[in-house]
């Protein structure tokens, strides 16, 4: 399955190496150079226990690449938001990333038959997701679907916490 993942960050490094261990194609979108070339060297733009040998084995193997924001084509079969959502002075969560995000999957998402699934792991209120459900519906050109898939991952065992999700 292709796959394509916004964010390198903690949950997004952890998830798109996870994703790609299992078999998936993956490619990383980030905006930040550095993660983008840490990944595509093979190394973890973030410290957890083993995660680095990871993402080198997956890059070694063809399954785990990484790209600037721009050079998106959102050609994918499933795509995850892992970007941050950073308190803002008042306490308040800022979720413009992940509005960002939102936007230019349907800016740059053709139209297709084949459905779209869209998973936000980024930490968000119900508000953003009613949001981003709402516009994805609008654009029912796409044919996507949108699920809130929220990360429980603690640092030093996030790839075991991947792999043995809380049930809800």
């Amino acid at each position: 399955m292709k796959i394509v993942l916004y964010g390198l960050g903690y949950v997004g490094s952890v998830t798109a190496a996870m994703l790609a261990k299992a078999g998936h194609a993956v490619t990383g979108i980030d905006t930040n150079s550095l993660k983008v070339d840490l990944i595509n060297k093979g190394e973890s733009p973030v410290n957890e226990p083993c995660l680095a040998e990871l993402i080198r084995d997956q890059v070694i193997q063809g399954r785990l690449t990484a790209i600037k924001r721009d050079e998106n084509s959102c050609n994918s079969d499933v795509i995850f938001i892992c970007v941050g959502t950073p308190s803002r002075r008042d306490g308040a969560l800022d979720d413009s990333q992940v509005r960002r995000v939102v936007e230019e999957i349907v800016a740059n998402r053709s139209k297709s038959d084949d459905p779209l699934t869209i998973f936000n792991r980024s930490t968000c209120l119900p508000d953003t997701h009613l949001w981003a459900n709402r516009i994805f519906k609008e654009n029912s050109d796409l044919n996507a679907n949108y699920v809130v898939h929220p990360e429980f991952l603690r640092e030093g065992s996030a790839l075991s916490d991947f792999q043995s999700p809380p049930l809800l």
